[in-house]
């Protein structure tokens, strides 16, 4: 290396995980000591910003005001950072103004005399702020993983490999570990002996498990700058999955939350005029027009086509009925008259905006699937999913996404 760079000093850095202490990092857990909370969780990459940072921002002030340390909040989207900002300004924390250089803007949470301070970051700004000399102590909030941005990278990598082989519940794509296995149903029909398995970018379980390598470098750079910093992983599906903690060298955190309804009410009124999102079904009015001219654009243009193809007369008559979704609709065509466009593409646009499961029930597993594939194929990856009898992660599947209202159409046999 130093020979191809021509570089007579190069600076080199030893990284020896075992030195991590599982104090220094914490695995957040939310926890309410009451019944009577019925929210949901949503994870990071949901449309409903205003309820997912209801939740995010409890779990941080908690962090905040109870280790009377200065803090730094990590998040992956700059446009939320001025949101932020201007939310916990409001509730008095003092947060560094953006206009100053980062090394200003630590050194001015340090000196700030304020018990309540955090400063606000994207990941692109951590190389940048471990360079300051005044970090000590300091509580690192990483809110969230970018889970299919590290599945790619790892691609055809033996890490993911080696992943994949663990996860047992599933079968995926390209993994050799299951060519030994031994075959399921062998007296499925055709169709049923011809489906596919899935992609392990589609299981979260193993997104979570392959964010190792990445955690472990930014609590590496944490602890080379501060060495009395502790790393907060507040990640909304970390609760779904025991164990992560143990193969994380992290320490479970419980944190409390609200005890009803009325406290968390009270958050969400006070943050949801920063975070304009999606509204619920009831305050929705569709323009019917508008919308089926939309789900053209979308569903019947085809690769390297100027103009999408029109709607027949009679699919015009369906979505009028279909998409206010006000009543209950029995709709009978023959193969090929465009049956399935007219519960997916309804379902999806009504899915995006209320965040309303659609279950789709179908005979047989090939067919299932081909209308996952193709719907995957035109970018709908976190919105589409099947469930069968060859997945056994089904009722922690079921709490994971739909329970999360991340998908909005699920198919199964």
């Amino acid at each position: 290396m130093k020979s191809k760079l021509a570089e007579n000093k190069i600076l080199e850095f030893h990284f020896n995980k075992e030195e991590f202490e599982k104090q220094n990092c914490n695995y957040v857990i939310p926890k309410s000591s009451s019944s009577k909370l019925s929210i949901t969780r949503y994870n990071p990459e949901t449309r409903y910003r205003d309820r997912y940072w209801t939740f995010q921002t409890n779990l941080i002030k908690d962090i905040v005001i109870k280790n009377n340390m200065p803090a730094v909040l990590i998040i992956n989207q700059y446009k939320e950072k001025q949101k932020l900002y201007d939310y916990f300004t409001l509730l008095k924390y003092f947060v560094p103004d953006f206009n100053s250089t980062l090394i200003r803007q630590v050194n001015l949470l340090v000196s700030h005399p304020s018990s309540r301070k955090i400063l606000i970051i994207t990941k692109e700004q951590i190389p940048e702020i471990i360079l300051s000399e005044d970090l000590n102590g300091f509580n690192f909030i990483i809110d969230s993983f970018e889970l299919e941005e590290k599945w790619f990278i790892s691609k055809g990598t033996g890490f993911l490999a080696q992943v994949e082989k663990t996860e047992s519940g599933l079968k995926f794509k390209n993994d050799d570990s299951q060519k030994a296995a031994k075959k399921e149903d062998e007296e499925d029909d055709d169709e049923n002996e011809n489906s596919n398995p899935i992609s392990s970018s589609q299981d979260v379980f193993v997104l979570l498990k392959i964010q190792k390598p990445i955690i472990d470098y930014y609590r590496w750079l944490f602890h080379a700058a501060d060495k009395n910093s502790t790393v907060w992983l507040t990640d909304s599906r970390l609760g779904d999955f025991a164990g992560l903690e143990e193969e994380w060298t992290a320490t479970k955190k419980f944190i409390s939350i609200w005890c009803d309804d009325d406290e968390y009410e009270m958050d969400y009124q006070a943050i949801k005029a920063y975070f304009p999102s999606p509204k619920p079904k009831e305050e929705i009015n569709l323009d019917i027009e508008a919308t089926k001219e939309a789900l053209r654009e979308i569903f019947l243009k085809e690769e390297n086509q100027k103009e999408p193809h029109h709607w027949f007369d009679y699919q015009h008559d369906f979505l009028n009925e279909i998409l206010p979704a006000e009543k209950d609709i029995l709709v009978t065509l023959p193969t090929g008259g465009g049956k399935s466009i007219l519960f997916q593409a309804p379902a999806l646009y009504r899915g995006s905006i209320s965040g309303r499961l659609t279950i789709v029930v179908t005979p047989l597993k090939a067919l299932m699937e081909d209308h996952v594939n193709k719907l995957w194929e035109l970018n709908f990856f976190g919105s589409v999913d099947c469930i069968n009898r060859d997945r056994k992660d089904i009722p922690t599947y079921l709490q994971k996404n739909c329970r999360r209202r991340n998908t909005f159409a699920l198919h199964h046999t």
